[in-house]
């Protein structure tokens, strides 16, 4: 029997590419909702100021756009280890099949 290997790539520009889901299955976006929080995630990741954080929003795709287009979405409004405890539940579905 040939085992899988999962592979996660993290990589939120292919949503701009026609390519997307030739490359990824399950395609897993996470997602905060409130945007003042989502701006001081970035501000402290990139040690940008909160101009820098909300012009990267604002470049992206919306982020409903994205859910709409997932095979999982997850909320990342709390905690990594209820994020991770997500996670696990989401892709429990496509590692047992």
């Amino acid at each position: 029997m040939a085992r899988e290997t999962l592979v996660v790539l993290d990589a939120p520009i292919l949503f701009e590419t026609k390519y997307l889901r030739y490359l990824c299955y399950p395609i897993i976006t996470v997602y905060i909702t409130d945007e003042n929080e989502q701006i001081k995630r970035i501000m402290k990741r990139d040690n940008s100021t909160k101009e820098e954080a909300i012009a990267r929003i604002k470049s992206q795709l919306p982020i409903s756009y994205k859910i709409a287009n997932s095979d999982i979405a997850l909320n990342n409004d709390t905690d990594v280890k209820e994020l991770k405890q997500k996670l696990i539940v989401g892709l429990l579905p496509y590692v047992l099949s």
